[in-house]
């Protein structure tokens, strides 16, 4: 698709409501300089706009176009026959089980 997993995460931020670069950088725990790389990527890809804000002046909406929509929406296609596959077999208990070793190990590191 000519995404990088950076480019995807922030093209996927805006797929709900258009945010501005800060807001993006906040709720993904990203550096608002990053972001708005790759939203000038995505922009240059012909994924993104940029729009007035009316709650700020300067701080533009990133709105994902019509090809952004598309492009992500076909990844995340993608992404759900590839977890399907992946979870093939696995019993419901098993991934809670997996999912709570997951947490304690993050929060003991």
């Amino acid at each position: 698709m000519g995404l990088t997993s950076a480019l995807w995460q922030v093209l996927g931020a805006i797929s709900e409501q258009s945010i501005s670069i800060a807001q993006i950088g906040r709720n993904m725990g990203l550096t608002r300089q990053s972001v708005r790389r790759s939203a000038n990527v995505l922009m240059d890809k012909g994924f993104v706009r940029f729009e007035e804000n009316p709650d700020h002046k300067r701080a533009k909406l990133v709105v994902p176009t019509k090809t952004g929509r598309k492009v992500l929406n076909q990844i995340e296609t993608i992404q759900v026959e590839w977890s399907n596959k992946v979870s093939n077999g696995l019993s419901v208990t098993n991934l809670k089980t997996l999912i709570q070793t997951m947490k304690t190990l993050s929060e003991r590191l």
